[in-house]
């Protein structure tokens, strides 16, 4: 029995033994995977760490190259930069304090500061198995041999993304050719160079700048654009002898609006990321296109990070370097906006450093002062638009849908004494500034409620036509916005009936009146008559309001202002008369007013009438 048990002990602790190794061969197994893991997870930090040390090193040599350029070119700037900040042209990359960072992001977006809250886009350095097609396909086919670019470096445009434009020509057009400031790359700056190329070659719109082809042989790199012989809409603005009124600065607005909507509505979305004055150019019709995507990106479905663009114009998202999306072109669509209505530059002489802007942009929530008497619909877009909160800005697609600047266009040239005016135009052609004169005058005649004839002799069609309808491009016969606000001053109010007809008929029958012409004309028209023979026209200064000139006793020519608004009295000094037939009578002495001079175009076609008229046996053609 004893030898029984002791053998029942022995296997007992065989089996215990066993069990106790297979334990330790399991132990020995996960001690010996977790050093692997500890050796693979040491290489993997090594080659993450020594990539980025190369990087540190290329980003250090690419400043020191381009801080040895600008010491050879005398550049003060680059004797006082220092390297924890990169400057490329007008933006700015700066090392900033993460704990500052992230105090600043959690007073300006709370929550949405964590990662999970931000818009996610992909940067254009990583892999993507969608979107667009590679930069060096796209570059394909613009390819320029620099035997074939005449460029005029003693005509400098402006400052472009990694360089220089100056006029130029290519194949005989005279174009604009980007010229980057040096021409000793690595591989990563050739490719940024390339990408500009890449996001252009996709672009065709009319508020977009237009490609034309590229030179990307070393030494020689080069972009080629269309000319935009006006210049950039911040050196107009700073012109203090441009008056550019308000209803162009609308439509430097509406023109930037519906260019950056099309770069935002490609798939994938562009997004521009130095939206400013100094990049949206002017062509010689006065239209604006978007330019300079040296610095867009293409979105996709990782986040973009790192500060691009020019720091007054940027997003507090970015200048936190926080996650962005397209709502950062809308915010600096918002300082743009404020630039065009003000025609100032944005927060001039207010900060002493880059640390006081972002300090008071993020945290403070400062930004330019919107004057009182801004239009209360374009203050609403304005602060929209740069509010701190991305989702509060409205896309491009919606301030086009809601039709906001279309409407302030409308109101900007349209005075509250012509209400009706205005909503003439806004029912009828919302989105136009110019529209065929066959679609105008039968919505002019509905406004009106007046049945409108077929017949082309009818007086009034005939005043409507030479008063208002102009030749197109094309030849074709249209009526602008301008004109028809000008021609409302002058014999408005637009209302119910045809009082408005009736008084234009009788404005352009008035003796000695000739209407639209400059004041150098009428002097030329005066020149050699009588004394006392006198013109009156319209105020090439201002709508509603009317001139005379006259040739005096001592035959020297004055001009007298005669002040006016729709639906109000002519006045001359201080007096004021219902028409301007009894403005004449009574200052006929005093002004010296003897003979109405004769010979204008209205004249004439109200003799074609009447003498028509009187062949179809109406006899006295007068109403």
């Amino acid at each position: 029995m004893e030898i029984e048990h002791l053998k029942e002990q022995y296997e007992t602790l065989v089996s215990d033994y066993q069990k106790a190794v297979v334990r330790l061969n399991a132990n020995q197994e996960r001690i010996e995977e977790a050093v692997q893991k500890i050796i693979d997870l040491t290489e993997t930090v090594k080659e993450r760490v020594e990539k980025q040390l190369r990087y540190d090193v290329e980003d250090l040599e690419k400043e020191e190259m381009q801080l040895e350029a600008e010491l050879a070119n005398g550049s003060s700037e680059g004797r006082t930069r220092s390297f924890p900040q990169l400057i490329i042209g007008s933006r700015i990359i700066e090392k900033t304090d993460e704990k500052d960072v992230q105090a600043r992001r959690k007073v300006l977006f709370g929550d949405l500061a964590r990662p999970s809250s931000v818009h996610i886009l992909r940067n254009s350095s990583e892999d993507s198995t969608e979107g667009p097609p590679s930069n060096e396909a796209l570059a394909e086919g613009w390819n320029v041999s620099p035997k074939e670019i005449e460029c005029d470096k003693k005509t400098k445009l402006g400052n472009g993304a990694f360089g220089d434009v100056f006029k130029g020509k290519l194949r005989g057009k005279e174009v604009a050719i980007k010229k980057l400031s040096f021409q000793q790359f690595d591989q990563e700056t050739l490719s940024e160079f390339t990408k500009e190329v890449g996001v252009m070659t996709k672009l065709r719109h009319p508020n977009v700048i237009l490609f034309m082809g590229a030179c990307t042989a070393p030494g020689n790199l080069a972009m080629i654009t269309e000319l935009m012989p006006r210049g950039s809409v911040y050196d107009l603005l700073q012109n203090k002898e441009a008056k550019i009124s308000f209803q162009q600065r609308l439509s430097f607005a509406k023109d930037t609006v519906m260019g950056m909507n099309w770069l935002h509505c490609c798939n994938p979305p562009i997004l521009h990321l130095d939206l400013k004055t100094h990049n949206l150019l002017i062509d010689e019709n006065y239209i604006v296109k978007v330019a300079d995507f040296g610095l867009s990106r293409v979105k996709s479905q990782n986040v973009a990070k790192g500060k691009a663009g020019s720091p007054v114009y940027m997003a507090p998202e970015m200048l936190l370097d926080l996650g962005y999306d397209e709502k950062a072109d809308i915010y600096s669509f918002g300082i743009v906006l404020w630039e065009l209505y003000t025609q100032e530059e944005p927060y001039k002489d207010k900060f002493k450093s880059f640390d006081d802007l972002v300090e008071a942009v993020t945290k403070k929530g400062k930004r330019p002062d919107v004057p009182d008497v801004c239009p209360p619909k374009l203050k609403t877009l304005i602060q929209q638009c740069w509010n701190p909160s991305p989702a509060i800005r409205p896309p491009f697609a919606r301030i086009l849908k809601e039709n906001i600047l279309d409407h302030l266009i409308i109101e900007s040239h349209i005075s509250e004494r012509n209400e009706m005016g205005r909503r003439l135009w806004s029912e009828n052609f919302l989105e136009q500034t110019t529209v065929p004169a066959n679609k105008f005058l039968p919505a002019f005649y509905k406004t009106i409620g007046v049945q409108m004839t077929g017949d082309q002799e009818d007086i009034f069609i005939q005043c409507l036509k030479i008063l208002i309808v102009k030749k197109d491009k094309s030849g074709g016969d249209s009526v602008s916005l301008e004109d028809f606000s000008k021609m409302l001053e002058w014999f408005g109010p637009l209302e119910l009936g045809s009082g408005i007809l009736q008084r234009i008929e009788a404005g352009l029958r008035f003796k000695g009146f000739f209407g639209e012409i400059e004041t150098s004309d009428a002097e030329k028209l005066l020149n050699g008559k009588k004394k006392g023979t006198y013109l009156i026209r319209f105020s090439t200064r201002d709508p509603g309001c009317y001139a005379i000139t006259v040739l005096t006793k001592l035959g020297a020519l004055k001009h007298y202002r005669i002040s006016h608004k729709a639906g109000q009295p002519y006045i001359v000094g201080t007096n004021e008369h219902s028409s301007l037939e009894a403005l004449v009578k009574a200052h006929k002495k005093e002004l010296y007013l003897k003979y109405p001079h004769v010979g204008s175009k209205y004249e004439a076609m109200f003799n074609d009438h009447d003498k028509h008229l009187e062949r179809e046996g109406y006899g006295d053609p007068s109403r």
